[in-house]
């Protein structure tokens, strides 16, 4: 696949073979490559599926681990409502949500 930069330079896009199934079969990219999938609903309700574990827990800060790294949620009055087996549900008043990737090697 290929992209064009701002800068109007073409680059290919690898596809992982994860996602290839996933395009193929029509299902959920998330629910093949595993993923998370985030739900969000206004300012206040948040539905993270495929979230590995809970790093830091607060009424202004929640990071969750994610397949890739983490999801940090901040805001106030923040309370984890449920959890089940791989979902979890926050209210609260959020004002960010940020995306951690992890590290990855990059080889030569």
């Amino acid at each position: 696949m290929l992209f064009q930069t701002a800068k109007g330079a073409l680059h290919t896009m690898k596809t992982s073979l994860t996602e290839k199934i996933a395009d193929f079969t029509e299902l959920p990219k998330e629910l093949i490559t595993g993923m998370a999938k985030l739900t969000v609903i206004g300012n206040h309700n948040i539905q993270v599926d495929g979230y590995k574990g809970l790093s830091e827990y607060s009424a202004v800060l929640i990071r969750l681990r994610v397949k890739n790294g983490a999801i940090e949620i901040s805001g106030s009055e923040l309370c984890i409502t449920r959890i089940e087996a791989d979902s979890v549900f926050i209210e609260g008043i959020i004002s960010d949500i940020t995306f951690i990737q992890k590290n990855r090697n990059i080889k030569k």
